[in-house]
């Protein structure tokens, strides 16, 4: 009604202003009357979802979501981000807190938690979570029978899974040299994850990639490792797939050593 008015003396003296604030105040109705009936038919609305309490998520453990905002959600689903069925809840009194349950068994890292109206509901929210722990720390044994190894324990990656490898913190391989494979060469080849600083052969499991490097793959994406001398390797999945460390090396029995 004050827009109304606002509208109605701007445009005093002229034969429209009745019309023009008719049809404001019309719309104004109709507008009221629309969200009348969408409270009266129950829809619902979903306003937030958030961790509780607020502190970091680990790998095994229970954690807890909250849902909040205003009516009865018919039916909504709460995505856990982690590749798992969604959980679907009904009857959600949204203007009380309800809470939702999920344990993390696979990656840690970064997830994104979703909760979206499905049934006389609307709204779809997230919230960035992390699960700890970020980082898994894995080593290498020679000799090895096959090129490449699974990384034990672990669930396949989905597809767009942004891949950090790297060294651990404060662990330098110029410092180390027991972090190293002596890959048998007759006149001595003893590398650590970078491998040689040339491209490996035909006859070499990944050839033009480093001779004697680290390489991970994931279904038919072949990554190098570090690509910097003491470095990481960065990398975004194509498809998904379980993630396998590879040495690129043509010979393996005569191996030794291990990379840590």
């Amino acid at each position: 009604m004050i827009h109304t008015s606002v509208y109605s003396s701007n445009f005093a003296g002229n034969s429209m202003s009745g019309n023009f604030s008719t049809r404001k105040l019309a719309v104004c109705l109709s507008m009221a009357l629309t969200a009348a009936m969408l409270q009266a038919c129950g829809v619902a609305t979903i306003k937030d979802i958030k961790p509780t309490p607020l502190v970091p998520i680990e790998r095994n453990k229970m954690a807890s979501f909250d849902v909040t905002g205003l009516g009865t959600c018919a039916k909504m689903s709460v995505d856990f981000g982690d590749g798992s069925p969604p959980a679907d809840a009904y009857n959600v009194n949204l203007a009380t807190t309800s809470s939702y349950t999920h344990v993390y068994t696979g990656w840690g890292g970064g997830k994104i938690v979703t909760a979206e109206g499905i049934t006389n509901c609307v709204g779809k929210v997230q919230t960035r979570v992390k699960v700890l722990p970020e980082v898994l720390r894995v080593g290498v044994l020679a000799p090895r029978p096959t090129a490449c190894d699974l990384i034990p324990n672990m669930p396949p990656l989905r597809k767009h899974t942004l891949v950090h490898a790297k060294n651990p913190p404060g662990f330098s391989l110029l410092s180390n040299p027991l972090s190293t494979i002596n890959f048998g060469c007759t006149f001595g080849c003893v590398y650590n994850l970078f491998g040689e600083n040339a491209p490996a052969p035909p006859t070499f499991p990944f050839p033009g990639l480093r001779k004697y490097s680290m390489v991970l793959r994931v279904g038919t994406q072949v990554e190098q490792g570090p690509t910097v001398f003491d470095g990481e390797t960065t990398f975004t999945t194509n498809q998904a797939g379980p993630l396998e460390i590879c040495e690129n090396d043509e010979k393996l029995s005569d191996n030794s050593g291990g990379w840590g």
